[in-house]
């Protein structure tokens, strides 16, 4: 049986386009066709698999489903549900039903974490139930996650709130400017104040109401003050005025300690050994 060798003039070849560019196609071959992957790829892509590069998985935004960004305006989601990325260069990780409007703000680690349009440049570090409004550009948030909830409305401030209160461990902290506190406080350890210190609106006990002497100055007190208990003064007191002794009651008068002293009428009576000895005064110096 004879058979007709086929040449490969004879053979129609399919032609084929690589219209998008990633693919150069040379037909000039006489066996076949050349395709050359293009270094530089342009078009849209979707990887339904994995994408890896020298073994590496490349990380991906968080799932669209319920979130919205557009990363042509610079905002990137990583890991999150139910947030939407508006205005501009903003960013979000870890971020659940969350909404980042602005320019420049970053949220890290947040639950229903709100900014506003016209905030600018400020971080949500972690924390639930924040608002930044209009105003706040350069703030820094710091929160728990109760239910409770937090306005950013200056800016350029550290924003601090947990509900167990807060804890700096080691070191020293230092206040280059003045602390002020809403409520009151209690300091457990040594309070040294290196230079003047103005206390006012309520009054506080220290080492001059114990003593009731100050080194060199004598301690002033406007407004009428009992003094109870026993005191001992071991060194001399002195009274600019108003100084008074006790009225004398009789015998039974208590404490009837050696030395006491009180006035009877024109008699000063002084406790001696358990009885009452008097001493009639006179008039004029």
């Amino acid at each position: 049986m004879a058979f007709n060798k086929i040449q490969p003039e004879q053979i129609q070849m399919p032609t084929f386009f690589g219209s998008s560019g990633d693919f150069h196609v040379d037909q000039s071959t006489t066996t076949g066709v050349d395709l050359v992957l293009s270094r530089n790829l342009t078009g849209d892509f979707n990887f339904t698999g994995q994408l890896r590069i020298r073994d590496k998985h490349v990380f991906g935004t968080a799932s669209t489903g319920a979130n919205t960004f557009n990363v042509e305006s610079g905002c990137v989601l990583l890991a999150g549900s139910n947030t939407q990325l508006a205005g501009f260069n903003n960013m979000a990780m870890v971020a659940n039903v969350s909404t980042v409007s602005g320019i420049q703000n970053v949220l890290i680690n947040g639950d229903g974490i709100q900014f506003n349009t016209g905030t600018q440049r400020s971080t949500l570090l972690a924390g639930y139930g924040a608002t930044f409004a209009k105003g706040a550009t350069g703030s820094v948030v710091l929160k728990d996650f109760t239910d409770s909830s937090l306005t950013v409305n200056k800016p350029h401030r550290l924003y601090a709130k947990f509900a167990s209160g807060h804890y700096f461990e080691d070191g020293s902290n230092y206040f280059s400017d003045h602390a002020s506190f809403g409520k009151s406080g209690i300091i457990s350890g040594t309070c040294e104040i290196g230079t003047s210190g103005f206390l006012t609106g309520y009054d506080i006990a220290t080492i001059h109401d114990v003593t009731g002497y100050v080194t060199g100055r004598f301690l002033d007190l406007s407004d009428a003050q009992t003094v109870g208990g026993i005191k001992t003064y071991t060194n001399p007191q002195y009274f600019d005025s108003g100084f008074r002794l006790p009225t004398w009651t009789g015998p039974s008068m208590a404490p009837n300690l050696q030395g006491q002293m009180a006035v009877s009428g024109l008699t000063l009576c002084v406790a001696v050994d358990g009885s009452w000895l008097g001493a009639t005064l006179s008039s004029g110096p």
